[in-house]
């Protein structure tokens, strides 16, 4: 009888004389919408973590590409030149006007560490724009160079 008297058993009583349903019914309705409950913020939390994992996964891929130059005192404004010069190499070498070649890159002076030119065509690379060259270069993927031959005959 003392379990008559915990909270949680007069409720479910309660309801149940209101519903006019047993009372075992309405105790395992209740404990199954709590487990789902439960259930549900668990898989929320979860999905939380995993969405701060790839997000700081994110950020440290890209301060990595960066070749860690927005550490540096004037960091975000030196991050951003960076972030510039990277987008303006990598355009010219998709218009053809620059060649992707280290030594000719390096000569045009972007202001970009050897580093990070080497990321810059390593990502050009790997998304299929250059093609794999003589002693460890690169040239554009054939089918750019035929987009871009066909553009210039064109104008």
């Amino acid at each position: 009888m003392a379990a008559q008297h915990v909270p949680t058993t007069q409720f479910f009583n309660e309801i149940s004389q209101i519903l006019n349903v047993s009372s075992k019914v309405i105790r395992a309705v209740g404990y199954g919408l709590l487990s789902l409950l439960l259930e549900v913020s668990t898989l929320g939390m979860i999905s939380l973590v995993h969405a701060f994992k790839l997000d700081s996964a994110v950020n440290q891929c890209s301060l990595e590409s960066s070749g860690g130059e927005l550490e540096a005192g004037d960091g975000e404004n030196q991050g951003v030149e960076t972030q510039q010069m990277k987008a303006r190499l990598t355009d010219d070498i998709l218009k053809g006007s620059t060649l992707p070649v280290l030594r000719r890159i390096k000569a045009a002076d972007y202001g970009l560490g050897i580093d990070v030119i080497r990321q810059v065509l390593k990502g050009l690379y790997t998304a299929g724009v250059l093609e794999a060259d003589k002693r460890n270069s690169y040239k554009l993927a054939r089918s750019l160079r035929n987009e871009i031959m066909g553009s210039s005959e064109s104008e």
